[in-house]
């Protein structure tokens, strides 16, 4: 028919889907029959054995096809009785591909809406599964890469059986998984749930299913976010909160991605409609379980320059949205200033201008707290935990690749493979540098005013560990602040970072604005700063001072440093 009839309709077009559908349809038509006489049984469990051996058949006929039955699987996800809908959405689980994810996105705006809901939650089930796997894997492979074993050691063997279980973990996660790819943030994915996301003409429960598969997948970016961001815009209540909740899911290396969805987030927090005064251009749409959402995704963003919103969002009418907004500000800042003890004993009835004494002495606190340190500690305090947790190398060390490479070469000579050696480090730079970078990229989009902050922690001095100064922490915060001062152009940021070598109140300090005039860009060191650093800080008394100075005239790169390079080499520490 299909050859012949072609141009006949509708039999032309039926004979071809029939030839795409390979059959399937057939089995799972049979399959709808032969449930009738399940149903009139005392045990209609789907767990019963008549049925499961009927379900089992289908899939006995459907597994030499794999993904080749995906077309008419997805047409399965439609019909109308739901066990047909989902052992066909079982089947597209095992079988999906790239393609077949897309396909089973595209079916949330139609009559398949059900099924293809079930099929996105058992190819998540499985793609979870099998990223457990790997990241087991990972993990054992990072430990494995940072030993040197020598041939014939009595480790050797241990070690040949641990990178035996990764192999195993990995094929595993690849067996799970099948056909569906390692990550499923793919712009192929990503752009169909893009599509729905924004469409204001499709079904709302279809852009909410889609909004909650961004979320389940994670690493949300590019189109998807800005899908997202008209979402918070929508009428209906419950894409927004959806869109508000899939946010949280945004890839927070991007700073572009990840600052957009955050800005309207906040806004969402925000906005309480009842604290309008005009109640005709109030956002009504904006209710308490969009707000509650907003603060919950703000949580997972954790970006200090949201946490003005989250203090304001403690004074919403609603008790959920101020516990949702306490415990983002909890869990982003480690600070607990006893908001929790909100309403205790007392009736729940809330007035926009009167709010309840408990809550004032609260939110007191909190705004007392941002006022006096802009957020800044909590960036500082995040890469202390980051580098205290930091076992691969010396963090201390990987802020200078290059000074780094040079060390590892030059220890070729007593290394079994200096090869492995070099890759090994080669890594671990990688993966720190990228670590690190979204350290600094939090506090340079903070701005300038963040920079008085930061220098009072530029010798690496926090709360952390009694108040000890931390070397990596110091290259950190200093790396920080010639970032800021570079992008934002701040107004005598330069001259205070050079004043703090001169007359900072300990060695920490001035150790830390010594490696901060390193990090600009050298457009922005002058003659003052280059005589501050071979002047005072080359010939301080203190020997990391001495160090930092000339790690920083080397980034510098000017000839006139290049005399009092020379005398600091014949310095007595031989760091220097």
């Amino acid at each position: 028919i299909s050859s012949s009839f072609s141009d006949v309709n509708p039999w032309g077009d039926l004979a071809r889907n029939k030839i795409s559908w390979k059959g399937v349809d057939v089995w799972l038509t049979q399959l709808h029959g032969a449930l009738d006489a399940w149903r009139v049984t005392p045990d209609r469990s789907p767990i019963a054995p008549a049925i499961v051996e009927k379900k089992q058949a289908v899939w006995d006929k459907v597994q030499p096809l794999d993904k080749e039955a995906l077309a008419d699987l997805v047409w399965g996800l439609g019909h109308e009785d739901e066990v047909v809908r989902d052992v066909a959405a079982d089947a597209v689980a095992r079988v999906a591909d790239e393609g077949g994810v897309r396909a089973v996105i595209e079916r949330l705006n139609d009559e398949g809406r059900a099924g293809a809901s079930a099929a996105l939650q058992k190819i998540f089930k499985k793609w979870n599964d099998a990223a457990e796997l790997d990241r087991r894997a990972s993990e054992l492979e990072r430990d494995l890469a940072t030993v040197t074993l020598q041939t014939g050691s009595r480790a050797e063997g241990q070690h040949k059986k641990l990178q035996d279980e990764a192999t195993k973990l990995k094929s595993k996660a690849q067996q799970i998984r099948h056909n569906i790819p390692a990550t499923l943030a793919t712009a192929e994915i990503q752009g169909a749930l893009q599509k729905i996301i924004e469409d204001e003409g499709a079904h709302s429960q279809a852009r909410r299913e889609a909004a909650l598969a961004a979320l389940w997948i994670g690493r949300i970016s590019g189109g998807l976010v800005d899908a997202l961001v008209r979402g918070m815009d929508s009428k209906d209540r419950n894409v927004r909160e959806a869109c508000c909740r899939a946010a949280g899911g945004v890839d927070t290396s991007i700073s572009t991605d990840k600052h957009k969805l955050a800005d309207r987030l906040m806004k969402a927090v925000q906005e309480e409609p009842a604290k309008n005064p005009d109640t005709a251009t109030a956002d009504w749409a904006n209710d308490e379980a969009v707000r509650q959402a907003a603060a919950e995704a703000l949580e997972h963003v954790a970006l200090v320059k949201t946490l003005p919103a989250l203090i304001e969002a403690l004074d919403d009418n609603d008790a959920r949205v101020r516990h949702a907004a306490f415990r983002a500000l909890k869990e982003i800042t480690r600070r607990d200033f006893e908001y929790d003890k909100d309403d205790k004993g007392l009736p729940r009835q809330y007035e926009p201008d009167k709010p309840l004494e408990e809550r004032r002495k609260g939110l007191a606190k909190w705004q007392g707290w941002w006022k006096s340190t802009q957020g800044v500690v909590v960036l500082v305090e995040r890469f202390w935990n980051f580098q205290s947790y930091w076992s691969q190398m010396d963090a201390n060390k990987l802020f200078n690749p290059d000074t780094l490479r040079k060390e590892v070469a030059s220890r070729k000579w007593a290394s079994v493979d200096p090869k492995i050696d070099e890759d090994r480090v080669n890594r671990v730079i990688e993966e720190f540098q990228r670590r690190k970078d979204v350290f600094v990229q939090d506090s340079v989009d903070l701005g300038g005013e963040a920079v008085d902050q930061l220098l009072k922690f530029i010798g690496g001095e926090t709360d952390k560990d009694g108040g000890k100064a931390n070397a990596a922490t110091r290259y950190f915060v200093a790396e920080s602040i010639a970032r800021i001062i570079d992008k934002h152009s701040v107004a005598n940021g330069v001259e205070r970072v050079r004043e703090t070598l001169i007359q900072g109140d300990s060695p920490a300090k001035k150790t830390g604005a010594a490696l901060s005039l390193g990090f600009l860009s050298r457009e922005k060191i002058g003659a003052s700063e280059r005589e501050a650093l071979q002047s005072r800080g080359l010939s301080a008394s203190e020997v990391e001072v001495r160090e930092a100075s000339a790690v920083s005239l080397s980034k510098v790169g000017d000839a006139s440093s290049a005399a009092d390079l020379t005398r600091a080499a014949g310095d007595a520490d031989a760091s220097v």
